[in-house]
């Protein structure tokens, strides 16, 4: 079974001004990512940059400002910072070797510890350390990278990792008795950067294994049929996530994928010549295809798919009853996690309003939320029910952070394919096709 790897494993780097983030960053990327000076408070937004890493994957590295900034401004960039815990899968608090822990880094364990993060303790310009302290560590084992070819040439040497007495005794005292692992690093001089990698590689080696999208709905030599509609709100030249991951997943499992459009569904399942497992669609296209594709014929949706990997499909069914129970003056929250311009036809902002009025028949009060913009846990109570999009552009962590604040906050969360087939009156047959695969 493969590893319940997110597409993209989300690593954000925390810490004071200063302590020495963006050039750690920049290092373990190879490349100039983060603007690096010696003005505290340099690095204002979130800087994300995707890559590769050698046995982790596709990542996201995510360079925050200082958690301890001032000012109405500086309080505004240590709010953002925050709110990059949300889509974490893994934390790297920094910790400059010469200020040491305080209460800014506790606040930042406390907070790793409350949303169940993994973190790692690094301690960093390790470089700037005094001959003394130096010689305090020797009696710890070492490694010097230089003598593995590794690393930038300076003066001295200086350890890739604290003595385990003085690191055991510093967890204790700052409360980190959980960070995974502590790292010494000079990312100035490169040392240190290939131990951080492999206790990223380590922190994630026993992650727990993978729920489906539908290697488990379509065996090897089988045919999906994935309906893919292109019109004016469909992505230039290229498919939506999603769709990316089906064919993916199919190929991998040595199943057939089929692709077509809307359009095309009659002609394509009358050519072939053994029924699909299974056929796919996008949520705004659910009720036609629904009407093109036979009753015999096994019918769910990317959405649909995409809420059962990622573990909310039973609540957001739950959730879907609500639509029965509106009444007149309901707040609707409706969030987007892309940033696409929306136009005219747009399926979160105007049809799907347009569908709760006709099928509820009630005054709905509507707001949205697009991105990373989601409305903090105090705000959520004022609605009655949100309805979400497949979220394709969030990793697993930021949507089930969010659906946990829902759930904190009473609110009953759905998705746009769930809360769609719904009021189409296709749910049943929806979700059927799962069977004792929902999860």
């Amino acid at each position: 079974m493969e590893r319940n790897v997110p597409t993209r494993l989300h690593i954000g780097f925390f810490g004071r001004r200063n302590a020495g983030k963006s050039t750690l960053v920049n290092a373990l990327a190879g490349q100039k990512i983060s603007i690096v000076s010696e003005i505290a408070g340099t690095t204002t937004d979130p800087v994300r940059k995707t890559m590769e890493l050698p046995k982790l994957g596709p990542v996201v590295l995510i360079d925050t400002a200082g958690i301890d900034d001032e000012g109405s401004l500086g309080a505004l960039r240590a709010a953002r910072s925050r709110e990059v815990l949300r889509e974490c899968d893994l934390a790297v608090l920094c910790v400059d070797k010469g200020s040491g822990i305080g209460e800014a880094e506790r606040m930042l364990m406390r907070e790793f510890s409350k949303r169940k993060i993994p973190f790692l303790l690094v301690y960093t310009k390790v470089d700037l350390m005094s001959a003394e302290e130096r010689s305090g560590e020797a009696q710890a084992v070492f490694r010097d990278e230089r003598a593995e070819g590794k690393g930038k040439e300076r003066g001295g040497k200086y350890p890739e990792k604290k003595s385990a007495e003085k690191c055991l005794g510093e967890k204790s005292a700052a409360g980190g008795e959980d960070a995974a692992a502590i790292v010494c690093c000079s990312a100035l001089y490169e040392d240190g950067i290939s131990a951080l990698r492999r206790a990223l590689e380590e922190v994630f080696s026993g992650r727990r294994e993978e729920r489906p999208l539908l290697f488990d709905l379509v065996g090897a030599g089988e045919t999906a049929v994935l309906v893919c509609p292109i019109d004016s709100s469909a992505p230039k030249g290229r498919l939506i996530l999603p769709q990316q991951m089906a064919v993916r997943e199919l190929l991998d499992h040595f199943s057939i994928p089929l692709l077509c459009r809307p359009e095309s569904l009659s002609d394509v399942l009358g050519k072939l010549k053994a029924p699909p497992a299974l056929v796919i669609t996008d949520s705004q296209a659910f009720s036609r295809v629904s009407e093109l594709t036979p009753e015999e014929l096994p019918l769910t949706s990317f959405s649909i798919l995409l809420a059962r990997k990622r573990g909310i499909l039973s609540p957001a069914l739950r959730a879907s009853e609500i639509l029965d129970q509106l009444e007149d003056g309901d707040r609707i929250l409706i969030s987007e996690g892309c940033t696409h311009q929306r136009q005219c036809g747009d399926i979160g902002s105007v049809q799907l309003p347009r569908l709760l009025k006709g099928y509820t028949g009630k005054e709905l009060c509507f707001f949205f939320s697009s991105g990373r913009s989601f409305p903090e846990k105090s705000e959520l109570s004022g609605f009655r029910l949100l309805i979400h999009c497949g979220a394709c552009m969030l990793n697993e962590r930021e949507l089930l952070s969010r659906f946990s604040d829902c759930e904190e906050a009473g609110l009953p969360a759905t998705n746009y394919g769930i809360a769609i087939a719904k009021m189409k009156g296709i749910l049943k047959r929806a979700v059927s096709s799962l069977g004792d695969a929902r999860h």
